[in-house]
């Protein structure tokens, strides 16, 4: 994947490509230390020909065409297979140019484990330098007296248009934008003969054969831009923030989005985040460009271990960079704050959409998981310890699963104690990553807290009868992990009851909860009137022991 990024700093044309090289091989292809024994390695060092007779031999194309649409493979960014444009390199369903029939197998080994050995023309790489000192690198669309259009990998099909009096240099590349050390990302030497194998096929079967090689799609976990993201209106983004209203509410609504989801791994200008390899946003150096359109396309298919950030639409990734640019930039001295011009707005990708509306509902929120959820809930907002293993059932009859219900009873899976009852519409208030996105924080139940129990067992142990806690504690003086007497085995389902099944010493448990209805004359003997003057309702327990 290329990353043609503005930047300040003026390089010459080599250095600009030394530095596509290493970020090529920093985007797609392992760690040194993974490539100094790797598959690519390996496979180099075998005699052609034996490998060559492998691939005939043992190589699949059906499961090479899985391997190929992997999402972790990337191939789709860069190659077509029969089917529309090629975004960079040539389409792989066609003939290679120039290699005869019997010599394509080795063409696809060669191309694949040492990329740089033979480049076709039309696909070698071009990087032009700027009179402002900028860089851009991409593969030549077309040009005129007027401008040159290179096709921009970062965003496939996409083309970035330079005017011709701003170039100072423009130099072809030596060397492929195909980094080598790609087979690396294979799990084993089978994948790489089967890779081949469909490469083979649908080279001399053309996009017939490429079209009945596609694997279904529930076989491959394919990500990548949205189609919309082809037809951005970067230009008015950015040409928007200009307007100090527009500039203000743009950053309000990054700054919100940055604290929930940015901020614990990236910090924030008083405290380094929590994730060492997260770059500080104050002081570090953005190798793939720190102006607004190459912060935006980190954000849209990622660099190094940042992944694409999928669930983020165009106008939530301009409030995000409007507000680290704003925070973490603006000040710093090396030049990291690339300014917007006319210029710079003239060069941007050029589109009509400003893509889809945020979503105006919370998915999470509105997502049927079922009559029970685990997760870890803290009870209430009073500063009680989370249950870390909790498993909350719902209590209330309803087949539109527990974020619908109003009664709710949390078990804690490690110490198999009933921690929680509450009672209240919503159920949790879906903070945390696996909801909202939020780091460093769980979700509270919502409502009436009828019942908190203290943490610790639930079950005493069976040989001295005793409640205390043996577990080790952890950094924050909890203890943590499964009580040594006891052991969760199970959950079943028995009607609209949920089952728990675990084991205590050496004796088997099943573990039920049900609402009772409380009829008047009963409910004084139930406790009275609840925290907030409810009738309290009776929750019971019933257990089943085996022998």
């Amino acid at each position: 994947m290329i990353q043609p990024s503005p930047s300040r700093t003026r390089l010459s044309p080599r250095a600009a490509l030394a530095g596509l090289a290493i970020l090529l091989v920093a985007v797609l292809a392992p760690s040194p230390a993974a490539r100094g024994a790797g598959l690519a390695e390996s496979l180099l060092a075998e005699p052609r020909p034996a490998l060559l007779a492998d691939i005939g031999r043992e190589g699949d194309a059906g499961r090479g065409a899985i391997v190929f649409h992997a999402a972790h493979l990337a191939c789709l960014k860069c190659h077509a297979v029969g089917t529309g444009p090629s975004p960079l390199g040539p389409d792989l369903a066609r003939a290679p140019e120039g290699i005869p029939a019997g010599e394509i197998r080795a063409h696809l080994v060669d191309a694949l484990l040492e990329p740089s050995k033979r480049v076709l023309p039309a696909y070698r790489g071009v990087t032009i330098v700027t009179d402002d000192g900028a860089s851009r690198t991409g593969i030549l669309a077309r040009e005129s007296p007027e401008e040159v259009v290179l096709r921009d990998a970062a965003l496939p099909g996409g083309e970035i248009a330079i005017p011709a009096r701003s170039i100072e240099e423009r130099v072809e590349a030596q060397v492929s934008l195909m980094p080598a050390g790609l087979p690396n990302l294979l799990g084993r030497r089978g994948e790489f003969l089967d890779l081949v194998a469909y490469l083979e096929a649908i080279a001399t079967g053309g996009p017939e054969r490429a079209l009945a090689l596609a694997p279904d799609p529930a076989l491959v976990a394919r990500s990548g831009p949205a189609d919309y993201e082809r037809d951005i209106d970067h230009a008015g983004f950015i040409a928007d923030l200009a307007d100090p209203g527009r500039a203000r509410e743009a950053f309000e609504r990054g700054a919100a989005t940055y604290a929930r989801v940015c901020a614990n791994c990236h910090g924030t200008p008083e405290a380094p985040g929590s994730l060492p390899t997260a770059p500080r946003f104050a002081t570090h150096r953005f190798k793939a460009g720190s102006d607004p359109l190459s912060l935006y396309r980190t954000l849209t298919v990622g660099v190094g271990q940042m992944v694409p950030q999928g669930w983020m639409v165009p106008s939530q990734k301009y409030d995000v960079i409007h507000y680290l640019r704003e925070t973490f930039l603006r000040d710093r001295s090396d030049l990291a704050y690339v300014a917007v011009t006319p210029e710079y707005l003239a060069g941007l990708p050029r589109g009509a959409s400003r893509g889809p509306a945020p979503a105006a509902t919370d998915p999470w929120r509105l997502h049927d998981y079922g009559p029970f959820m685990a997760a870890t809930i803290e009870p209430g907002r009073d500063g009680r310890p989370p249950v870390r293993k909790g498993f909350a059932v719902r209590l209330d009859p309803g087949g539109e699963g527990i974020g619908r219900g109003r009664d709710f009873a949390l078990h804690d899976l490690d110490t198999l104690a009933l921690a929680a009852w509450w009672r209240g519409d919503g159920f949790i208030d879906w903070e945390g990553i696996n909801f909202d996105g939020r780091h460093g924080a769980w979700p509270h139940s919502v409502g009436t807290l009828w019942l908190a129990a203290p943490e610790g067992p639930g079950w005493a142990d069976p040989d001295t009868g005793s409640f205390d806690d043996p577990r080790p504690l952890g950094r924050d003086g909890r203890p943590f992990g499964p009580i040594p007497w006891a052991r969760m085995r199970s959950v079943h389902h028995a009607g609209d009851a949920i089952l728990l099944d675990f084991r205590v010493g050496d004796a088997a448990v099943l573990e039920t909860l049900r609402l009772e209805p409380v009829s008047a004359a009963v409910a004084p003997a139930a406790g009275g009137a609840g925290p907030d003057g409810a009738r309290v309702p009776v929750l019971t327990r019933s257990f089943s022991f085996g022998p």
